[in-house]
């Protein structure tokens, strides 16, 4: 496959989401459908939102794939999360990174954790049009602080495979340019979420992962899923059973043994 469009050198030091066009400050409470257009439905359940996904990772962002999968920006790292109020382990040896169509190594990873988060796998967007909005949520704040926060903007550049200058790692993106709209990413944004909504399937869907942005310009870089979906599918589908898994199977054998032994008596 193709690589495409121009490469952007980025600065991956960044990525609080600055609303500043609505209060003039940072949105740190859960949007709600009068703050988002339909933001109360499309995610499985009445009782969640994208919202909820949306960890606290390394002093950065990560989002909860489903099925006790995680994904980050690589720059960010594996390690114990925090995700639904749920402290969460990594699990050694499932962190996978993705890779470009190219088959050089994208700035991103996913890894398998331990804990109930009590959500359903999210859906991934199949692509990101020009003028799409964007619902971006990470941990980042210009103080270096972890609070959760919130903004939106809109797509104004895609499929662009953007290179970060220091360590050559590229991915494919699309962006968005404050100039648009609200919303940029600064520190702790890293491995955040940026969610679109179907209207077709009436679904909200994952379409990017926060990477990277412009402090000068303040356009804000996110991965385009689309591009490492069928990687994404195929390990969460081939890769090692959850831990809780193996616990059962342990318990399982367990039991085995008991029945046995008191057979045996």
């Amino acid at each position: 496959m193709k690589t495409f469009g121009v490469v952007v050198a980025l600065l991956i030091s960044s990525l609080t989401l600055r609303a500043v066009e609505v209060n003039n400050g940072i949105q740190t409470t859960a949007p709600t459908g009068s703050d988002i257009n339909n933001w109360g439905s499309g995610w499985g359940s009445v009782s969640i939102s994208g919202w909820d996904y949306v960890g606290n990772l390394n002093g950065a962002s990560c989002v909860y794939l489903g099925n006790g999968w995680v994904i980050t920006a690589g720059h960010v790292g594996a390690g114990n999360v925090t995700i639904n109020g749920v402290d969460c382990t990594a699990v050694a040896g499932s962190t996978h990174t993705l890779l470009n169509p190219n088959s050089s190594n994208a700035d991103l990873i996913i890894f398998q954790i331990t804990g109930d988060t009590q959500l359903p796998a999210l859906t991934l967007a199949n692509g990101v049009s020009i003028g799409a909005t964007v619902a971006m949520i990470g941990y980042g704040d210009d103080a270096l602080h972890t609070e959760k926060s919130w903004g939106e903007n809109t797509v104004t550049l895609n499929n662009t495979l953007a290179t970060d200058s220091d360590n050559g790692i590229s991915t494919v993106v699309f962006g968005t340019d404050y100039g648009t709209s609200m919303a940029w990413g600064v520190p702790g944004d890293s491995g955040g979420a940026g969610f679109i909504y179907n209207s077709f399937t009436h679904q909200w869907q994952l379409a990017g992962i926060m990477i990277a942005d412009d402090p000068d310009t303040k356009e804000t870089y996110l991965a385009q899923l689309s591009f490492y979906q069928n990687q994404i599918n195929s390990i969460m589908a081939s890769s090692i059973p959850e831990p809780s898994v193996w616990t059962l199977m342990a318990a399982g054998f367990g039991i085995l043994l008991i029945a046995g032994s008191l057979r045996r008596k």
